[in-house]
């Protein structure tokens, strides 16, 4: 899309601010009208094995990200231990 970011400097960037705050959040970059949330998850060593995401309409994640995120985190939570 129009949106989609394909500067090398700025992804670089991007993927630095996702390792910090640790969830990576997408509006409209891969297809118009889609947002995605995603967070990391690590097994009982501490190894990135997957991610745990949710996608829908770019409008459903207004002003529900933090909640979103909250909700994210604790399944992450609940699962990691079990890898």
């Amino acid at each position: 899309t129009e949106k989609t970011k394909t500067d090398p400097h700025i992804l670089q960037r991007e993927i630095e601010q996702i390792q910090k705050q640790a969830y990576a959040f997408s509006q409209e970059e891969w297809m118009t009208n889609a947002g995605d949330l995603s967070v990391p998850i690590f097994d009982h060593r501490g190894q990135f094995v997957c991610q745990l995401g949710i996608a829908g309409l770019s409008s459903s994640f207004e002003g529900e990200v933090e909640n979103l995120l909250i909700l994210l985190k604790e399944a992450v939570s609940a699962i990691s231990p079990k890898l």
